[in-house]
Order: structure tokens, then sequence, then C-alpha cells
């Protein structure tokens, strides 16, 4: 199994947008499939959707929520937002304590 980094969102987000995987699944190079849908709070008409994006022989390379329609296009106006990135052979993982991994569950970081 590749090795795991807890990165925070917005360093997910920066790598996305830096290697172009939205462009790339544009291009043809990933193929998106719907793995969630719901009602979309933000825009009229669309759906609340969590994508997953792989590679041609099927390996995940992001997963990512977006407001889109049926087909898995994001809404107008509206990019995806990555949640997960396999980026140089590295999970990238969100973790809101990033860089340092989560605890186990249960656990807190506060004393007293």
């Amino acid at each position: 199994m590749p090795p795991s980094q807890y990165v925070s969102l917005d360093e997910i987000r920066k790598r996305f947008n830096e290697g172009r995987y939205f462009e790339r699944l544009q291009e043809g190079e990933f193929v998106a499939e719907v793995t969630d849908v719901g009602p979309s709070r933000l825009v009229v008409g669309a759906r609340s959707q969590t994508l997953r994006y792989r590679t041609q022989q099927g390996q995940t390379v992001a997963i990512v929520h977006q407001d889109g329609d049926p087909l898995g296009n994001p809404a107008p106006g509206r990019l995806p937002d990555p949640r997960y990135l396999f980026d140089k052979g590295v999970r990238l993982r969100p973790s809101a304590l990033a860089p340092h991994p989560p605890l186990p569950s249960g656990r807190s970081r506060r004393r007293g």
C-alpha cells in the first residue's frame, strides 16, 4: 500500500490545481465515477455529488465534491473541490491537524 501523508484541504486543493487533475479529466486521461448524490444547497437545479477520478486502469487518483448535473459535469461557474489525492506515489489525506496524523478515535489533544 502506498504511503499516506496527512495534509490540509488547502494543500490538497493546491496540488490538485497544480497537477491539472480537472483538465486531465476533461482531456480523457481520467474517468469520473459519481459515487454519491444529494440535493445541492448552493446551486438551483444542481446536485451535490462526490466523484472518484480513476485512471484508465482503474486506479483512484482523486475524490472530489462538486455541485453538478446528472452526467457528473460541474454546474456552470463551479469547479470540483478535491477531498483526497494520489499524487506522485503518495496518498494525500485531509486532516485538520495536518501535518500531524489524527489521534486514534476517542482521544483528544486537550488536557484537563
